[in-house]
């Protein structure tokens, strides 16, 4: 059975459906402004009165719930999910550091030596490490942002 939901707290509508709709109904779903969640696997959208009589003719009725989304579990997450990152940067960091100190400062590449191709790749090692480390780590800024901007929320 199909069911729809409003919850009052969020002004957010839920659909789920039992089995998969047919390409009618989704494209009917999509004009309406419903996206779909992987994670939930549901079709979601901000509440109006046209999407809700949309809803309503999918599912038979639609439940109004009051329910407020835990801001704290959330930010829980977030913060968990930023140290990951902060933790993956660090690893990326010692791991360039640990290839470049194999190599000597100022070493140049010594072209036709037997040393030349693995002093090129240790150099591209050296900046995907480098690169890897960037990234996590402006990722880990990004989700500590976040989390502080749903704590920020949760606590009125």
């Amino acid at each position: 059975m199909n069911t729809a939901t409003h919850n009052g707290a969020t002004n957010r509508l839920t659909l789920e459906f039992t089995a998969k709709p047919s390409s009618e109904v989704l494209d009917r779903i999509k004009a309406a402004g419903f996206h779909w969640h992987r994670v939930n696997r549901e079709w979601f959208a901000t509440w109006t009165p046209e999407r809700e009589v949309l809803a309503g003719a999918l599912a038979g009725q639609v439940t109004v719930v009051d329910e407020a989304p835990d801001l704290e579990a959330r930010a829980e997450r977030l913060e968990a999910r930023a140290e990951a990152a902060g933790a993956k940067s660090a690893q990326a960091h010692q791991k360039a550091e640990s290839i470049g100190a194999m190599i000597p400062f100022g070493q140049p590449i010594l072209v036709g030596h037997h040393s030349e191709g693995r002093h090129r790749s240790d150099l591209k090692r050296i900046d995907r490490a480098y690169q890897t480390s960037f990234e996590e780590d402006a990722k880990a800024t990004e989700l500590t942002r976040r989390a502080e901007g749903v704590r920020a929320r949760a606590t009125p």
